[in-house]
């Protein structure tokens, strides 16, 4: 079991460095974007042009990277949120889905439905713990998603930028009186938003096989949940609830190990109990539990 808790936590660290993209854009425009996830999907094939097409080192292509994912969220905003901010919050949403379903299917089109693999990333003993054994990358995502949660909470609590982003999400003409412009505003969210999707896609591309869509169908789900399960206002919920989300997921992948009854014969117990946990959240306490409005 204590594997299954360990492997978990790991996962825990990914969904909630894509979580805290996700609550950035909401705290800034009250939008669920479905894009985020193909911001990670993109910087993933950018490293793989650019080591493996291209022999640059691991270190020098992830910077590379995280500017394409940058720019994904700049465009992104230009040409979906922004001629849709007055529009409904659902016609917001299937932009946000239209621009994702733009990008793989682009990616489709360019790199193929075959998964592909990034080589490089940090390699070495790592860390054993309860006899299992986390790779430096896996490490390197946790340290990542740390400093990550502390400038974040900073940037939003003390600086100007953070809190004019607050202001505008809930009183754009009082946010403008005051100096704060809408649009800047807007363009420095999803700018943001781009970098942590493209973080996490850096992160976790060597670790992984990926393929068009990869980061919105294995990690978006969770991600969405755990902003959900923490509250998609508050960012230290978002941290918070990517552990309790990838604990749920190992405590289901056990629960499948043991082949206890019904259980054994659904391989996607895991899944099922993030959605019961997302249901009860909604259910009790539809704010999150660390949400600041209901």
């Amino acid at each position: 079991m204590a594997t299954y808790i360990v492997i978990g936590l790991v996962s825990g660290v990914v969904y909630g460095l894509a979580a805290l993209g996700l609550v950035l854009i909401y705290k800034g425009s009250r939008l669920f974007n479905f894009a985020q996830g193909e911001f990670g999907t993109v910087a993933m094939y950018t490293l793989y042009v650019l080591v493996v097409l291209n022999d640059w080192s691991y270190i020098a292509a992830a910077p590379v990277a995280l500017v394409v994912g940058i720019a994904l969220g700049l465009l992104t905003e230009r040409l979906v949120a922004r001629p849709l901010a007055n529009s409904a919050r659902v016609i917001g949403l299937v932009g946000t889905a239209g621009a994702a379903l733009l990008m793989i299917g682009t990616q489709l089109v360019v790199a193929g439905p075959l998964p592909h693999n990034v080589p490089g990333g940090l390699s070495g003993p790592g860390l054993t713990l309860f006899g299992f054994r986390i790779p430096q990358q896996s490490l390197l995502t946790i340290a990542v998603l740390a400093v990550v949660a502390v400038v974040a909470a900073y940037f939003f609590r003390r600086t100007f930028l953070g809190l004019a982003i607050l202001a505008n999400s809930q009183d754009p003409v009082a946010a403008k009186v005051v100096g704060a412009n809408p649009n800047r505003i807007s363009q420095l969210t999803w700018g943001i938003a781009g970098f942590l999707g493209a973080l996490t896609g850096v992160v976790l591309g060597p670790s992984v096989d990926f393929y068009p869509g990869f980061m919105t169908t294995i990690i978006l789900i969770p991600a969405f949940t755990a902003g959900i399960v923490g509250g998609m206002t508050s960012l230290i919920g978002a941290f918070v609830a990517g552990q309790i989300i990838g604990l749920v997921e190992a405590i289901g992948g056990y629960m499948v190990s043991k082949e206890l009854p019904i259980v054994s014969e659904i391989p996607e117990f895991p899944t099922v109990l993030v959605f019961i946990l997302l249901i009860i959240t909604l259910l009790v306490r539809p704010r999150g539990l660390f949400g600041q409005e209901a």
